[in-house]
């Protein structure tokens, strides 16, 4: 996900790559330590060695989506502030809106193609029965997958959104791409409820995301 942002949010710098800041919100490292220690409580030291290699993964993944949107925002002209890691995923600070229409969509795309693409690049390992190499797999093709959803704010609306401006103008493109992510979210509730609860989770976090962009907007 990329948006502007008017400033730094409470967390910790870890690294700086091909000069943008990437930091871990402080609720990122909260519930990371108490996942850690909790799985150390109960598995021991596999636990916690396993915790560790885990939020290491989840970290990389995030982190390397986050840096497909910042990267491609700079071939448009826009500068990334920072990239903060939230617990449930990240956000991409840009300096600036990218411009409506294929700039916004090929930003908004690079997210979830740096996921697919780590996905495939390491799926040859599982077949090595490599450590870890599955999970790396899924985590990187469920974050992909997920984010191209055609349900704005999410990636995958953003995408739709972007193609509707081709079309149409910014704010008709917007409410009708807040209208058709109400439509898929409230599928997704009803179909989970027959199928799998996760998915109706997931249909109502959109819901809520629907509702708060649609506020803001």
């Amino acid at each position: 996900m990329q948006v502007p942002s008017p400033g730094l949010e409470p967390g910790l710098t870890l690294l700086t790559l091909r000069g943008i800041p990437i930091r871990l919100h402080s609720s990122f490292l909260l519930l990371g330590v108490l996942y850690v220690g909790m799985e150390a409580w109960t598995g021991g030291q596999n636990g916690a060695i396993n915790a560790v290699v885990l939020a290491l993964m989840l970290f990389s993944s995030v982190a390397s989506h986050e840096l497909g949107h910042a990267l491609t925002a700079r071939r448009y002209g826009l500068n990334t502030r920072d990239i903060t890691l939230y617990p449930f995923g990240g956000m991409a600070n840009l300096e600036g809106r990218p411009e409506p229409g294929w700039p916004e969509a090929a930003i908004a795309a690079a997210g979830p193609g740096v996921n697919i693409a780590l996905a495939a690049l390491a799926a040859p390992l599982v077949y090595l029965e490599l450590p870890l190499a599955k999970g790396f797999v899924l985590v990187n093709l469920l974050m992909g997958v997920l984010n191209l959803l055609p349900a704005f704010p999410m990636d995958g609306g953003r995408i739709l959104r972007s193609l509707l401006t081709l079309r149409s103008d910014e704010e008709t493109a917007t409410e009708q791409s807040l209208f058709l992510s109400r439509i898929l979210a409230g599928l997704m509730v009803v179909g989970g409820i027959f199928t799998n609860m996760g998915v109706s989770l997931v249909g109502l976090a959109l819901l809520w995301m629907v509702r708060r962009e649609a506020a803001q907007a």
